[in-house]
C-alpha cells in the first residue's frame, strides 16, 4: 500500500458507472425519515434485484456536499493511482478545493460531515432470479471510502496555525472501474457558476446520459429521459413518492435546470406526459466531446496548460499528443528550441499528423522527462478466471443491468436461467454492457434462444 501526495489538474474527474447506480443523493437538503437510508428494487424477492444503503453516521446518509467531495477524491484519487499510490494526502485547503468548497469555518463542517457520512454508509447491491431446478441469489456490501487517517500537527507557541491533513483510501473497485472510456472530466468553471451541490450533482450525471453507448468519447446534443429514469440517478428522496414531488425541486425558476441553462450548458427542457409516465427531453447547448485524462495529462506534463490543453486534449489523441512531443524532441536534437510547449501547440494545431504519426508509430518512442510515453503494444489480456468466478462475474453484471433498469425482471429471470443452464456465456453477458437500449429487447431475445451473435 502506497500514498502519494498530489497536486490534482484544474478539472475534475466523475465517473459513468456511479452516476448512473445514483449512490449519493444530489439534495442540498433531505427530510429527516431519508437520512438513515433507502431501499430501491425492482421485481420481488424470487425474482428481482435492488440497491440499498444504511448508515451509523449521526448525520445520516452522504448527500448533497458529500457528492462534491467524493468527486473531489475520485480526481486526487486517479492522479494518485497514476503515480503508483493507492491512498491520497490532502491538507483541508486543498480537499477544500477539489471540493468545489471555500477555507470558511462552515464548510470545514461540511467537510468533515461529509467525509464521516462517505465513511459511514454501507451500501448493497443483490439480486435474485430462479432456474428449473434453483432459487439462486447473489449480494455485495461496500462501502465508497475504505479508510480515513486524520494527522494534526499543532504549533506549540502558535495553536492558531494547527495543519491537518486527511489520508483517504477510496473503494479499490470503483477506483479499478475508472479507467478508459468511463472516466469522464468535467468543468469546473462551469461548475463554479453553480450555486448549489444539486445543481452540480445534476451536472456530472447529465455528462454521463449524454454519452454514446457504443463511444463514450463522444456526446448528444440531445437526450429523452423518462421522470423514473432522472429519479433513481439523481437518487431523488422524499416523504412522497410521486413523480411531480419528487422532481419539483429540480424545475424550479431558480434551480439547477435554470442554472445549467444560464450557465450556457443547457439550450432547452421540456416535459411530455404526466406522473411516472412523463419523458424529459433535454437538449445541450452545445457538443462536446470527452477529454482524453490520459491526453490530458501528457499536456501538462510538457508544460502546455489550461484552455490549451483542454482545447488540445478534446481534438487530439494521446497517440497524436505523444507523436507531437516526439517531433518537438526531435527537432531539439538539430537545434535549438526556445519554446517546447508553443512549439508543440503549434505542431498539433498546424502539422500533417497522419503522416507523423505513421513514422511514429515505426520508431522507438523516447522516455521523456516527467512524460512515460511507450510504444504502441497490444492490451494486456485479462488474467484468467475459473468458470465459477465468471460464473459470479455475469450474475453481478445482470443484477446490475437490472438495477439500472437496462434490463426488465423477466428478462433478468430468463438471461439468469440461461447462464445457469450453459446456455449464455460471461463474454456475452459483459457485451450486453455495450448494447444501446434501442436493441436491448432484440438482443435478450436471441441471446435466450440461444443465438450467440450480439448486435450492439
Amino acid at each position: 500500500m502506497g500514498m502519494v501526495q498530489v497536486k490534482p489538474l484544474a478539472t475534475q474527474i466523475t465517473e459513468f458507472n456511479v452516476a448512473h447506480l445514483g449512490l449519493i443523493p444530489i439534495q442540498h437538503r433531505l427530510p429527516e425519515s431519508a437520512k438513515q437510508g433507502w431501499v430501491s428494487r425492482i421485481g420481488d424477492e424470487k425474482n428481482g434485484a435492488g440497491i440499498s444503503v444504511q448508515t451509523t453516521s449521526k448525520d445520516g446518509i452522504p448527500y448533497g456536499v458529500a457528492g462534491d467531495v467524493f468527486a473531489g477524491l475520485v480526481t486526487a484519487s486517479v492522479a494518485a493511482r497514476e503515480g503508483g499510490g493507492t491512498s491520497v494526502s490532502l491538507n483541508f485547503a486543498e480537499l477544500a478545493r477539489l471540493s468545489l468548497l471555500s477555507t470558511r469555518a462552515e464548510d470545514y463542517q461540511n467537510l468533515r460531515r461529509s467525509l464521516d457520512q462517505l465513511v459511514s454508509a454501507k451500501f448493497q447491491i443483490w439480486n435474485s432470479w430462479r432456474t428449473p431446478l434453483h432459487q439462486i441469489a447473489s449480494e455485495r456490501t461496500f462501502s465508497l471510502i475504505q479508510d480515513v487517517k486524520v494527522t494534526r500537527k499543532e504549533h506549540l507557541f502558535a495553536p492558531e496555525q494547527t495543519e491537518a491533513t486527511y489520508t483517504i483510501t477510496l473503494n479499490s473497485n470503483i477506483l479499478d472501474s475508472l479507467d478508459g472510456a468511463l472516466t469522464l472530466m468535467t468543468n469546473t468553471a462551469l461548475m463554479a457558476q453553480l450555486k448549489s451541490p444539486t445543481a452540480r450533482g445534476l451536472y456530472r450525471i447529465l455528462e454521463a446520459w449524454r454519452r454514446d453507448p457504443k463511444d463514450f468519447t463522444q456526446t448528444n446534443d440531445q437526450i429523452m429521459l423518462s421522470a423514473r429514469d432522472l429519479v433513481e440517478a439523481c437518487r431523488l428522496l422524499g416523504t412522497r413518492e410521486e413523480a411531480a414531488v419528487l422532481l419539483r425541486p429540480l424545475f424550479h425558476v431558480k434551480g439547477p435546470f435554470a442554472q445549467l441553462k444560464q450557465a450556457g450548458y443547457l439550450k432547452s427542457v421540456d416535459t411530455i406526459g404526466r406522473g411516472w409516465e412523463t419523458q424529459i427531453s433535454i437538449s445541450f447547448a452545445k457538443s462536446n466531446n470527452l477529454l482524453n485524462t490520459t491526453a490530458l495529462r501528457l499536456l501538462y506534463d510538457y508544460g502546455v496548460t489550461g484552455a490549451s490543453a483542454t482545447g488540445l486534449a478534446s481534438t487530439h489523441s494521446a497517440e497524436e499528443i505523444e507523436c507531437g512531443i516526439w517531433m518537438v524532441e526531435e527537432k531539439k536534437k538539430k537545434s535549438k528550441v526556445h519554446n517546447e510547449p508553443g512549439m508543440l501547440i503549434t505542431m498539433l494545431k498546424e502539422g500533417d499528423l497522419e503522416f507523423h504519426v505513421q513514422r511514429f508509430r515505426s520508431k522507438k518512442r523516447p522516455v521523456l522527462p516527467g512524460v512515460a510515453v511507450k510504444k504502441n503494444a497490444p492490451e494486456p489480456s485479462e488474467p484468467e478466471s475459473s468458470e465459477e468466478q465468471d460464473l459470479e462475474r455475469a450474475r453481478g453484471i445482470l443484477g446490475n443491468l437490472g438495477v439500472m433498469q437496462r434490463i426488465t425482471t423477466a428478462q433478468q429471470r430468463d438471461l439468469g436461467i440461461a447462464l445457469e443452464e450453459g446456455r449464455l456465456s460471461y463474454d456475452q453477458v459483459r457485451q450486453l454492457l455495450k448494447t444501446t437500449k434501442a436493441k436491448m429487447n432484440d438482443t435478450v431475445t436471441e441471446l435466450t434462444r440461444g443465438n450467440a451473435n450480439i448486435a450492439s
